[in-house]
């Protein structure tokens, strides 16, 4: 389950339109100059355009993924959309919390 990185696919439950309301409206600070002049220069950083072969692939990786989370939903297992919130909001900070746990219905 969860393929390759050890968990579960990420799916939020409970998640719901009062959390992104309750976010805060603050803009975030003007970004430094030196951000700016990279982001100028982006097109010099881009991938290569996908191949058929590259995109078939993945294509297919992409449709083996969510046929493993909706396998992952039919047979109960989910993570509560609260504690992935918290744990977002703790990332990067002094008080970083672990990934929530799996739990299954």
């Amino acid at each position: 389950m969860g393929g390759n990185h050890g968990g579960l696919t990420a799916v939020a439950k409970g998640v719901e339109s009062d959390h992104i309301a309750g976010m805060d409206d603050t803009p975030p600070p003007a970004r430094p100059e030196a951000v700016d002049d990279w982001l100028e220069d982006e097109d010099d950083f881009a991938a290569p355009p996908e191949t058929e072969e590259e995109e078939q692939r993945r294509l297919a990786w992409e449709a083996e993924m969510i046929a493993e989370a909706e396998a992952e939903l039919a047979a109960g297992y989910y993570v509560d959309g609260d504690e992935v919130l918290a744990w977002l909001k703790s990332v990067g900070t002094d008080n970083e919390l672990p990934p929530p746990p799996v739990g299954r219905r």
